[in-house]
């Protein structure tokens, strides 16, 4: 068996009883975390197989690449639409990423990031995710801390989330 060290979860749900989990994952002391993922259709009594949400691994080169950190994830689920926030350092130090799924969690979008930071050496940390508006004004909003002006200060981000 691979030791697994599984930390920060966060839950969706709907009310056809079909529940999304995503966590930050370690598995087999593997030199990063990433953001796994699985889905139940059973209100929680037994999850499908879990998958890495982030996509940090693309492209990466183990010979010559620095592993990553992808952690804190944060999710929203709306009228079947999946929506992920997490903090990750795939870019030298922390940033805030985000993917959707439009097919309630069977694929995912490429993630892209949220703070606008730049390549500055500020850090972006644990995010959380909220839906606001209505119809086509519908707008996944994301929050973290952020520490760009020398202080601990929440910014916001919003997405649209579709119509």
């Amino acid at each position: 068996a691979i030791e697994r060290v599984n930390e920060r979860p966060t839950l969706a749900a709907d009310r056809r009883g079909v529940v999304h989990a995503a966590w930050t994952d370690l598995r087999a002391r593997d030199a990063d975390t990433n953001i796994m993922y699985a889905r139940s259709e059973n209100a929680g009594a037994s999850f499908g197989p879990n998958h890495q949400l982030d996509d940090s691994r693309t492209g990466f080169d183990v010979d010559h690449d620095t592993p990553t950190n992808q952690w804190h994830p944060t999710m929203a689920l709306d009228h079947g639409r999946l929506f992920v926030a997490w903090q990750d350092d795939r870019l030298g130090n922390d940033d805030v990423f985000f993917t959707s799924s439009t097919d309630a969690g069977t694929t995912f979008a490429a993630s892209e990031r949220v703070d606008d930071t730049g390549a500055g050496r500020s850090t972006q940390t644990r995010p959380s995710l909220a839906i606001m508006g209505r119809g086509a004004r519908r707008r996944c909003v994301v929050a973290w801390e952020d520490d760009r002006d020398g202080t601990r200060d929440v910014w916001l981000a919003r997405r649209p989330c579709g119509g």
